[in-house]
């Protein structure tokens, strides 16, 4: 979650978590709700974490109660009774925030608490101790491509653990430090499967349904079966807007909108099928966007209450694996093979101006790959086009075509956005009338990388992979291991 509230929320979880295990204290919850705005029950000693869960608490916030409310009993019915070898004692616990690479305020919690809540350190000791930086490495240093734990519960003797640890750290090939970081995923799993460390990834939860742990990567090596995909489709059709206009009539020529979306449902070994919401947005411009799976949920307590996008995402799939993803299914291409290499501002510099950043090859080879994406029943790009702005200092020569669209034919669209790109916002405020948006560069850049992932999706229903294609995506997205030396460690998902 991205927002500013994602430490105050996953601080406040924890605390739930522990008012319900340490203190058998569980967070009151409403009654008899008939829709998320009647929530009002607030968690005692939560709004030392989290000021905004007051009596004043906005209905946009309602979720993150229903999430709070509902936390600690999930987890602590999970542990007792879902669990293989549950607990029977919290007596003992120790809970801990694993911060990797960013730096939560533990203050909070231990105001909150008065300082009884016992905590430990042991997620991040291993990350920043037991791992060398080649280890962290391995994952770009962003802990959560490891391990996309945000909270955790731990009895054991810590020192012994982590000694243990690093000693066999010596003993593995440096040259290699995939064969270290796989010996501490076991060794994590053993500490699993023993109740004495398990990691919690918090999700926002999504009134009505009632938040549910799952567990991942948990199984040993000796155990683990590789994933095998079963069928896969599109709901509806792959979806992003091609249109370039006067955003929002602001006086700013750039995209009617950045984001890629579709709904799928894929299925894998028999098991029941998954539905989820595929979601690729914010694009740079040297980059892949940001590309998120949500689960499907229920939107109301009705019955037949049709399902819809989850608050919480389920996950981000990794840069180098998406990057791998995409060109598995474009023979080798790279998401930014064919896009324009120039820097700059976005507006006035990085470039000279007259000059195409892209050849006419190229040209030619994102109006064919346009034009096959446009054909396919998979997808919806009919908006393709340049929208000529309406207004009053519109260049003469321009002004008898306002509100008209322009390039609608897919040469002549990338041909003119080639242009755009190429020249400053004065040549863009001449020929149209507005200037050129602060984010033109990076957008015009993400549509076509978004019509390379058309295409590879496009590419795996033709081969019969579809289901592999949504199947693999799901798993790297939600860090859920595919194959036997994928380098993810154990975790459980509350949502």
């Amino acid at each position: 979650m991205a927002d500013p509230s994602t430490d105050q929320r996953e601080l406040s979880g924890l605390y739930c978590i522990w008012e319900t295990l340490s203190n058998n204290n569980p967070p009151p919850q409403d009654q008899r709700v008939f829709k998320v705005g009647d929530l009002v029950s607030i968690p005692p000693g939560v709004e030392q974490i989290w000021p905004i869960m007051n009596e004043n608490l906005p209905n946009a916030k309602k979720n993150d109660l229903w999430t709070l409310q509902q936390i600690g009993p999930a987890f602590k019915k999970y542990l007792t009774q879902d669990k293989e070898h549950g607990f029977s004692n919290f007596s003992q616990l120790e809970y801990g925030v694993f911060q990797g690479d960013e730096r939560k305020d533990i203050s909070l919690l231990r105001r909150a608490t008065g300082g009884k809540m016992s905590m430990t350190t042991i997620y991040d000791d291993i990350w920043n101790n037991c791992f060398d930086h080649e280890h962290r490495q391995l994952f770009k240093g962003k802990k959560d491509s490891w391990n996309p734990t945000d909270v955790y519960i731990f009895q054991g003797d810590k020192p012994k653990i982590l000694r243990e640890i690093c000693e066999v750290k010596e003993r593995y090939d440096k040259t290699n430090p995939n064969f270290f970081v796989l010996y501490v995923n076991k060794h994590l799993r053993s500490l699993f499967d023993k109740n004495i460390l398990i990691g919690i990834s918090l999700k926002m939860g999504t009134w009505p349904n009632v938040p549910k742990v799952k567990t991942f990567n948990q199984y040993c090596d000796n155990q683990f079966q590789p994933v095998q995909a079963g069928s896969g489709s599109i709901t509806g059709k792959m979806h992003q807007y091609m249109q370039f206009e006067n955003k929002g009539g602001k006086g700013s020529f750039d995209s009617k909108g950045n984001s890629f979306k579709f709904f799928a449902n894929a299925s894998f070994d028999g098991s029941k099928e998954i539905k989820y919401f595929w979601e690729s947005k914010s694009p740079t411009q040297s980059t892949s966007h940001s590309t998120e799976m949500k689960d499907m949920v229920y939107k109301s307590l009705e019955p037949g209450s049709p399902l819809g996008p989850a608050k919480a995402k389920g996950g981000q799939i990794p840069v180098p694996e998406f990057y791998k993803l995409i060109a598995d299914y474009t023979n080798g291409e790279d998401i930014n093979d064919r896009i324009p290499k120039s820097q700059g501002d976005g507006v006035n510099s990085g470039f000279s101006p007259g000059t195409d950043v892209l050849k006419e090859e190229d040209i030619k080879y994102w109006a064919d790959q346009i034009t096959a994406v446009k054909a396919s029943s998979l997808t919806n790009i009919g908006d393709l086009g340049i929208k000529v702005p309406n207004n009053p200092n519109t260049p003469r020569g321009v002004r008898s075509m306002p509100n008209q669209i322009i390039a609608k034919k897919p040469y002549d669209w990338v041909y003119t956005l080639v242009q755009l790109d190429s020249h400053d916002s004065n040549w863009c405020f001449n020929k149209y009338g507005v200037e050129k948006g602060a984010k033109f560069r990076r957008n015009f850049r993400g549509k076509l990388r978004v019509i390379r992932y058309m295409k590879a999706i496009m590419n795996a229903n033709q081969k019969g992979e579809l289901g592999d294609f949504l199947i693999r995506a799901y798993f790297t997205a939600g860090k859920i291991k595919l194959n036997k030396d994928d380098l993810l460690a154990p975790y459980c998902k509350i949502q």
